[in-house]
Formats: C-alpha cells, sequence, structure tokens
C-alpha cells in the first residue's frame, strides 16, 4: 500500500507518475491526497477511465464533502477488497478484506493545514479508536510534525501544534511505524526561504504491531510532487531490499535494451539526482547551492513526466 500527495492528479504527467509509483513496487492500493479533482469530472465517462492505475480497479472519494478533491483511494480488485466505513473531509477509513476476510484496518488522511480544523480530525480517530479490533494503520500528510527537529527552517513550530498532534497519538494508543528512506517530507520548492519538514506518517496500533511485526514504512523519491510517497511494506528492510535487488537482476536479464529504455535511463538518473540533492539537503537545508540545483532537477523531471504522460494520454 501507499499514500501520496501528488498536489493534484488532472495533469497526465500525475497519472504517470502513481502508475509508476505502482508498477515499481507491485501495490494492490494507493491513497491520492490532494487530488484537486472536482467532482462534477465524474460525469465526463471518458475522465475516470483515463485517471485509472490498475487494470481491475475499484476507487472511493470524498469529493463529494470537500469541492477541492481531498482523498482518493484506489485499489486491485483482483486481490483486494476495500469496504469505507467512515468518510469525512480530512478521512477515508474502513477494512481491508481478502477473500471476504477483514485482514485490518486502514484510514487515509489528509489533515487541514488549519489547526482548529484538525481537531475535529483528531476526534474522528478517536471514535474510531473505539470501534477497532483489528491491525489499524493510518498513512497519508497530516499537514503537522511530532517533535521541533522534523522541520528544518521557516517559523518555529507552535508548541500547541505539537502537543496536538502527540496527544492524539498517546491517547489512541498509537505509534510511528519504524521507516526508512527520506526524513523530511515535504520541501517548499524555494531557494531564498527553503523550508523542509516531515508532515507525513504512517501510525499504527499495538495490533499491527503484534501481526506484523516486521511492517515498516518508507519514503521515497517524491518526482513530480513536492511530497514524498510514503510506502507500506509487510517484511523487514533488509529482506525487502534482497528481494528488491532479485528483482532487478530478473529485470536486467529481460531488457531488449531497446530505444524505450533509453527513456527509462534518463528518467532514472533524472530521479537519482534528484534524491541524491535532497539527501544533501537534510544535511544542509540552507545551502543556496544545493537549493537550486534541488529546485531545477524538480523542474526537469515534472518536464519529463509531462512529456511522458502526454505520450501516454495520446
Amino acid at each position: 500500500m501507499a499514500a501520496w500527495n501528488i498536489r493534484g492528479f488532472n495533469h497526465p504527467d500525475k497519472v504517470f507518475a502513481c502508475k509508476r509509483l505502482i508498477q515499481s513496487h507491485k501495490l494492490d492500493l494507493i491513497c491520492i491526497l490532494e487530488n484537486r479533482i472536482n467532482i462534477l469530472s465524474f460525469q465526463d465517462p471518458f475522465f475516470e477511465i483515463s485517471h485509472s492505475l490498475f487494470p481491475n480497479e475499484a476507487s472511493c472519494n470524498n469529493f463529494a464533502l470537500n469541492s477541492s478533491g481531498r482523498i482518493w483511494i484506489k485499489w486491485n480488485a483482483s486481490k483486494i477488497c476495500f469496504k469505507p466505513t467512515q468518510i469525512s473531509p480530512q478521512i477515508i477509513s474502513g477494512f481491508i478484506l481478502v477473500a471476504n476476510q477483514p485482514i485490518l484496518h486502514l484510514s487515509a488522511i489528509y489533515a487541514s493545514n488549519n489547526q482548529l480544523e484538525r481537531k475535529e480530525l483528531w476526534e474522528a480517530i478517536a471514535d474510531i479508536h473505539a470501534s477497532i479490533n483489528l491491525p489499524w494503520a493510518l498513512m497519508g500528510d497530516y499537514n503537522c510534525c511530532r517533535f521541533a527537529s522534523d522541520k528544518l527552517g521557516g517559523i518555529p513550530i507552535s508548541m500547541s501544534s505539537l502537543a496536538d498532534f502527540n496527544t492524539m497519538i498517546f491517547n489512541n494508543g498509537l505509534k510511528d511505524l519504524t521507516s526508512v528512506g527520506l526524513n523530511y517530507s515535504w520541501f517548499n520548492q524555494r531557494s531564498d526561504n527553503p523550508i523542509h519538514i516531515k508532515l507525513d506518517h504512517v501510525l499504527v496500533n499495538d495490533l499491527w504491531l503484534e501481526s506484523f511485526a516486521g511492517s515498516y514504512c518508507s519514503f521515497q523519491n517524491p518526482s513530480c510532487s513536492d511530497h514524498t510517497p510514503i510506502l507500506l511494506h509487510s517484511g523487514n528492510p533488509l529482506s525487502h531490499f534482497s528481494n528488491s535487488l532479485k528483482l532487478f537482476k530478473e529485470c536486467i536479464k529481460k531488457e531488449g535494451w531497446s530505444s524505450s529504455n533509453c527513456v527509462k535511463k534518463h528518467l532514472d538518473a533524472l530521479l537519482g539526482k534528484q534524491k541524491s540533492l535532497l539527501e544533501l539537503l537534510q544535511m544542509d537545508h540552507n545551502n543556496r547551492e544545493i537549493n537550486l540545483s534541488y529546485k531545477a532537477i524538480n523542474s526537469e523531471v515534472a518536464n519529463f513526466l509531462g512529456q511522458l504522460g502526454e505520450v501516454y494520454w495520446t
């Protein structure tokens, strides 16, 4: 599973980026956040088809509750089923079923950037917690962080905002799932006043930790968004890395080194450079030269994905 604040899902390059994430990590469910899609778009029969990500796709959204189109959950209906039990402007929550059996509870989060409105989300999470008897994962963009050290640059975080978030976590018996990858999940794309902050989290309950002891989450390359996608893995990181190497080796063996592979190599090189610059920024976030380079590579990635998306779209 994955959650990604894609910062708009209307353009073909965003669809292409999500498809690439799904194919690269063999995902069966993705929570797309900040879609910026109006519910009236679904009156066009072509719209939903052109924005599908799985061959046999099912989905649900909360677009009717917010004009900006906040959360859209899509899943591979050939393997799993997601049954929503609560839909509100900041959360979609429900059961994931396999062979008609509920195996876990998933909550997709896209919190408001307003502290008072977030309290409504904290109350909704408390209501869900009161009835939970399954492993529970809450993943997405909380629009706030847990610790002052989770933010580099900009105005210091208010203690009341930190307290609200941490109190909610404590009162509901939740924990931050072990993570690998990038430390900061959002960058404001500015070189004059760069801000890096961890807004995206995967929180889990004790039943989750007991049932999926080796699980962890990873913060991936942001690609064409200002947020990093979060992937939820069921195994331990070393095992996942070993399996990834095996899959990569198999892919190399199957390569025909055709012209299409040159496109993939160029995109991989751009994404690799983007990731390297982001890692440097997390050690020296005020470095103007690195921030300018990072902003430039973000534009290159977005432009290249846009070109690929136009080809895909046509």
